[in-house]
C-alpha cells in the first residue's frame, strides 16, 4: 500500500511522523526532518481476518497542520 500526505508544519517538532494502521498494529511509518511539504510511504500488510481497519496515522505525538489541498487518495487491495 502506498501513500502520501501534504503537510504545513507543526509547531512543536522538526519532524513529522506518519504511518499506516491496521487495527492496532502499525506498518511503514515514514519520518521526516520538514516542517511543510509531501511526505509518503508504503506498507505491505498481511490481513488475517476480514473487518480490518485501515488508517494513515499522524505517530508524531504532535499536532501536524495538513495542507489547505484537494484530498486525493488511492488504495489497492490485492487477495493473494
Amino acid at each position: 500500500m502506498n501513500w502520501s500526505v501534504a503537510i504545513e508544519g507543526s509547531n512543536v517538532t522538526p519532524f513529522i511522523r506518519f504511518a499506516l494502521q491496521a487495527n492496532d498494529e502499525v506498518f511503514g511509518a515514514t519520518a521526516l526532518p520538514i516542517s511543510t511539504g509531501l511526505i509518503s510511504g508504503s506498507g505491505l500488510i498481511v490481513l488475517k481476518c476480514t473487518n480490518t481497519r485501515i488508517s494513515i496515522i499522524n505517530d508524531t505525538g504532535d499536532i501536524v497542520r495538513l495542507a489547505d489541498v484537494t484530498p486525493i487518495a488511492n488504495i489497492v487491495i490485492t487477495k493473494v
